[in-house]
């Protein structure tokens, strides 16, 4: 038997024409059926009435496989004495025709009278081709109705519901089940034990650098310690590339992710800063090497206490001794200054005496 296959998809009258579709059914050598797959949107109401009356004049046998048919799709759908439909929510859709016209009002009147006229072929056409009344068509029509397959099937509209092959993997046997009963208990007991270690999950190696960055050793055991040449990835699952500084100070350096060589922490020796001790830092420490004499020589109380006494004597002696010089300077400072304040009193009585001598002269004359 030979069979002819027309496929119609995307827009009626752009992506599928009249011609198209005779020259797809011209390639076969005398078919005798043929089976017409449509996956269309729908589009120009002409081209799709002509596609509808060539498939129903082909005097042979026609299928018509709905994957997706809406609008004028949905009527060439109506062409095969088998219609098949796919399971499935909006697999056809109807409505009334509509038109999109500009000119004056006698034109828009003629458009309005031919598109009343088409809806009333549509109802017509479909109410022949279903066990549906015309006024229930119309209502489907006027409200631009969406058909899953299921309603396909119960309106009339398809003839057959294309269910998708399900894969299905099932096998049971005498010869195994009596070999599982035959297995002995320790068998099985092994077995159990060897699918709990294969299924034991091995954590790789994560490690963060100086700056929390995560280095991932995908072929290294959690307690792991990286070596030259092992392979590692960053968070995002790139190979790690350049050097990376750990937390220990120690650098990494990669290429291509693999860690080329390991360079440790330098050791930084801390300078000794000198610090200057005071005069009493020095004493207490003269104090504390004079009382650590004496005790390395025996622990003695009395010596320990004629010591201290001695260094705080000397202490308070330099101490009083400062005082006395202080006072001293100043005594002599205070010696000077009365020394001078007498000098200028006499000064000022012998200038009085003058005065009052010169005084007794002017009066004389």
């Amino acid at each position: 038997m030979n069979k002819a296959t027309i496929y119609i998809n995307g827009v009626i009258g752009e992506d599928s024409k009249l011609l198209d579709v005779i020259r797809q059914f011209k390639s076969f050598q005398n078919p005798t059926e043929v089976s017409v797959h449509i996956d269309s949107v729908g589009g120009c109401v002409d081209t799709g009435m002509s596609i509808f009356n060539y498939l129903r004049n082909l005097n042979i046998p026609v299928t018509t496989i709905a994957k997706q048919a809406y609008s004028i799709a949905a009527s060439i759908y109506m062409a095969g004495d088998v219609r098949i439909v796919s399971e499935g929510e909006a697999k056809l859709m109807i409505h009334m025709p509509f038109a999109t016209v500009q000119g004056g009002s006698k034109y828009l009147d003629e458009v309005s009278k031919e598109l009343k006229s088409m809806e009333n072929d549509f109802v017509k056409f479909y109410s022949t081709y279903t066990s549906i009344d015309e006024q229930a068509v119309r209502d489907l029509l006027e409200n631009e109705t969406f058909i899953s397959g299921a309603e396909a099937y119960a309106l009339g509209l398809a003839t057959q519901i294309e269910v998708p092959l399900k894969a299905v993997a099932y096998y049971n046997s005498d010869e195994e089940e009596n070999k599982q009963k035959e297995m002995s208990k320790t068998q099985k007991f092994m077995n159990a034990l060897n699918a709990f270690f294969n299924e034991v999950e091995v954590k790789a190696l994560v490690i963060q650098d100086a700056n929390a960055n995560e280095i991932n050793f995908k072929d290294l055991a959690e307690d792991a310690e990286p070596q030259v040449g092992d392979k590692a990835e960053d968070g995002e699952g790139k190979p790690v590339e350049g050097e990376v500084v750990l937390t220990d100070g120690s650098t990494w350096i990669f290429e291509g992710g693999e860690l080329k060589e390991i360079v440790p922490a330098e050791e930084v020796e801390e300078e000794e800063v000198p610090v200057e001790e005071t005069e009493e830092e020095v004493v207490a420490e003269e104090t504390v090497e004079a009382v650590a004499e004496v005790v390395e020589e025996e622990f003695d109380v009395e010596a320990l206490v004629a010591t201290l006494t001695e260094t705080i004597s000397a202490k308070i002696t330099a101490e009083l001794k400062e005082e006395n010089d202080g006072l001293k300077t100043e005594i002599k400072a205070l010696k000077k200054l009365v020394g001078s304040e007498e000098t200028i009193l006499n000064a000022k009585n012998e200038t009085t005496n003058t005065n009052n001598n010169k005084s007794s002269n002017y009066l004389r004359k």
